[in-house]
């Protein structure tokens, strides 16, 4: 490596928008017929396959010139003409121009579905969810059209590709720190996410057991008297805030000091201590019995492993970008407390609640088995006379 792990992390970090488009997989969730089994296997798929044939492309690339002489703007073409190749140049530039068009419609397409469910929980103008006699999101596809041209036109590319990056990485950081919080709290706190069938009880797998209560201090610990809370799962998220905080601490001072001194070392020491212990502490709680059809394997050590890793892509990628980002959450807040907390209905949701279609879906077999995977899309229109 020629300029070290470090150069490797910075490089991810800036590349890292590469791997966005799979999340349209997530905000096409609501057209899918069996979401929780398939989501899962699709993006397992799509990240693979990509990872794969970027690795081939670079290493393809570093094959017929040296990384020095890598043009960054238009690597591909220009590798070929370094070597005389006219043909294989103008073949590439078609490529990637069409990779380039193929990209920005999948992230158009998944951006107007997100705004169109967000707006369906009235989290943001509800207007933006209204459906054309096809079944499009009419408006989210116009307005969300005209502030892509306008970021198009007067912000750099650079700038777009941080924003992009910082917004990536702190939502994946935020789904991992939710399945840590999901997974140690009691089940029936998780009904907004997922509806209990009528069968299932809150019981052990032995029936000999008592019954666990996910967020709970596991018997053998009950003599760390302050570790306990009268609210189940509510030390666990307070630990998760104190690793995330640690990790974040942790990767500025390796990535951004010098780490010859003792001061660094010892700082590096703590962070890297106060993150094993906030693990630990969640590892003395109970998680619950919950069983869906797919769970994230090897709880918390996979979800703090991911919020690790994101932490230390995120504080590599320039500062300059963190401002736009924090106007743009500024906006976002803006938007919400003086309109979606007054008027979002997910409060309303209840554990009896059960869409039987998807607005989405416009055939009628294409509803039948909607919500049988006990999925709760919040917001979606109830209708308990049509079963399709």
């Amino acid at each position: 490596m020629p300029n070290g792990i470090s150069g490797v992390i910075t490089g991810a970090a800036k590349l890292y928008f590469l791997f966005g488009s799979f999340e349209v997989i997530c905000t096409a969730s609501e057209e899918c017929k069996d979401p929780i089994r398939s989501l899962p296997i699709a993006l397992v798929l799509c990240i693979v396959i990509y990872a794969v044939f970027s690795a081939i492309m670079a290493m393809c690339l570093t094959l017929i010139v040296p990384w020095k002489n890598i043009n960054e703007f238009s690597p591909i073409p220009d590798a070929f003409l370094q070597h005389g190749d006219t043909f294989p140049s103008y073949l590439s530039t078609v490529g990637v121009l069409l990779g380039i068009l193929g990209c920005g419609l999948t992230s158009y397409y998944g951006a107007t579905r997100l705004a169109y469910s967000i707006a369906l929980d009235k989290l943001i103008f509800s207007f933006l969810a209204y459906l054309s006699s096809n079944k499009v999101p009419v408006i989210s596809v116009v307005i969300i059209g005209i502030i892509s041209f306008i970021l198009a036109v007067f912000i750099p590319l650079e700038s777009l590709i941080d924003l992009l990056n910082i917004g990536s990485i702190s939502c994946y950081i935020a789904v991992s720190a939710l399945v840590v919080i999901l997974r140690y709290r009691p089940i029936e706190e998780n009904f907004i996410f997922f509806q209990l069938p009528d069968s299932k009880e809150l019981k052990s797998k032995k029936s000999n057991e008592e019954p666990v209560i996910g967020g709970t201090l596991k018997t053998q610990f009950e003599c760390f008297s302050c570790l306990r809370s009268k609210k189940p799962g509510r030390v666990v998220v307070i630990s998760l805030i104190m690793y995330i905080l640690c990790c974040l601490c942790f990767s500025i001072v390796v990535f951004h000091t010098e780490i010859n001194d003792v001061f660094s070392m010892l700082l590096i020491a703590v962070f890297a201590l106060g993150a094993v212990v906030s693990v630990a502490i969640i590892c003395m709680h109970h998680q619950n019995d919950d069983e869906p059809p797919y769970k994230v394997p090897c709880v918390p050590f996979v979800p703090t492993l991911s919020i690790l890793c994101n932490m230390s892509l995120l504080v590599n990628i320039p500062s300059k970008s963190f401002y736009r980002f924090f106007i743009w959450i500024l906006i976002g807040l803006v938007i919400y407390f003086s309109y979606g907390y007054r008027h979002s209905t997910t409060a309303d949701v209840q554990n009896d609640t059960k869409p039987d279609r998807s607005p989405l879906l416009k055939d009628i077999d294409e509803n039948i088995d909607f919500g049988s995977t006990q999925m709760v899309v919040l917001g979606a229109p109830q209708n308990t006379n049509n079963k399709g």
